[in-house]
């Protein structure tokens, strides 16, 4: 059961999450999902799927089917070697380092986290 089946939040919660991460990697050109945005609504009126993977992979083709297709989208992953999981870290690099596109004001301190729903793995990366 997840914690939305149980009321521990509620599907607003979970669509603000996604709308603020969307954000952040809209205006990321190295992000899978560099320029395509969403609203809460977006959110909100996305069809759901029974299974985690399954939403993942509705929501990569819905949004490829959104942006048009440019040979810089098609090299992206191969050129950055992007590997699933450790994007988190690589932004915490970036932004300890102060090179982030999306960067924070001045930290001194940076936490990943990594898991579906419970954090599960973590790090502390400091200046």
């Amino acid at each position: 059961m997840t914690a939305v089946e149980d009321g521990t939040i509620t599907v607003d919660v979970v669509g603000t999450v996604a709308v603020a991460d969307r954000r952040h990697a809209a205006t990321n050109p190295d992000a899978f999902f560099f320029g395509c945005p969403i609203t809460l609504e977006d959110h909100q009126t996305s069809r759901m799927t029974p299974t985690r993977r399954g939403a993942r992979l509705h929501r990569r083709r819905r949004d490829r089917a959104r942006r048009p297709a440019t040979a810089e989208h098609t090299r992206r992953p191969a050129r950055r070697g992007l590997i699933h999981g450790m994007n988190g870290i690589a932004e915490a690099v970036r932004q300890v380092r102060g090179t982030s596109v999306n960067q924070v004001e001045d930290p001194h301190h940076v936490l990943v986290t990594a898991g579906t729903g419970v954090p599960t793995s973590g790090l502390i990366l400091s200046r």
